[in-house]
C-alpha cells in the first residue's frame, strides 16, 4: 500500500511539473489589464483546460502529501 502511494505520488509530481511548465506565460501587455480589455481585444490569458488540469493535479498532490505523512507517522 505504501509503495502504491509512493508511485502515485511520483507520477502526480512529475505530471504537475510538466503541466506547470506547459502553462502559457502572460505577456507584458496582459499584466494590469482588466477583463473588459481582455474581452474587447480577444486576449486569451491561458488555456482553460490546462489550468483546470493543473488545479486538479495540485489538489491531488496536496491530498497525497497529507496521506503519506499520516502513513509514515503510523508506521513509525
Amino acid at each position: 500500500m505504501r509503495v502504491f502511494f509512493l508511485c502515485l505520488y511520483l507520477f502526480i509530481s512529475i505530471t504537475l511539473i510538466i503541466l506547470i511548465l506547459l502553462q502559457k506565460n502572460l505577456n507584458s501587455i496582459n499584466i494590469g489589464t482588466s477583463n473588459i480589455n481582455k474581452n474587447l481585444f480577444n486576449i486569451s490569458t491561458s488555456n482553460e483546460f490546462l489550468t483546470r488540469l493543473t488545479i486538479i493535479f495540485a489538489c491531488l498532490f496536496l491530498i497525497l502529501s497529507i496521506l503519506q505523512c499520516n502513513i509514515n507517522n503510523c508506521i513509525l
